[in-house]
């Protein structure tokens, strides 16, 4: 059923936007194995287009380090292009998830000593 859920939002731009205003609202970062962002990778990429030009418009109250990490995700779908591999994307997702939560992890170990 998780599944189900997961393809349908993969393919709603609107739901893909709510769902990562909410998650950065709460605080909350991309990473390695959580459904958001594995849905959000396995976006078309019309909506990955789509979901980062609402956020790069969005004016409204949110935390803006975990909102600049969901974005820094979709901008490195925008620099993985077609011309990539099975094996090659999947070594350039498993790169940018780890370089997202390291970012993450400054960003908190930041926040905790301020």
């Amino acid at each position: 059923q998780s599944s189900d859920v997961s393809e349908s939002v993969r393919r709603d731009a609107q739901a893909l936007r709510a769902l990562m205003l909410l998650a950065a609202t709460a605080g909350l970062l991309p990473g390695g194995g959580d459904h958001l962002t594995d849905t959000l990778v396995g976006a078309p990429r019309e909506v990955q287009i789509a979901v980062g030009q609402c956020l790069g418009r969005w004016r409204g109250h949110v935390c803006e380090t975990p909102l600049e990490l969901w974005k820094a995700l979709l901008n490195a779908t925008d620099d993985n292009g077609d011309s990539m591999e099975d094996d090659e994307e999947e070594d350039f997702w498993m790169s940018s998830r780890h370089a997202i939560r390291e970012a993450g992890r400054g960003q908190q170990s930041h926040a905790t000593a301020t």
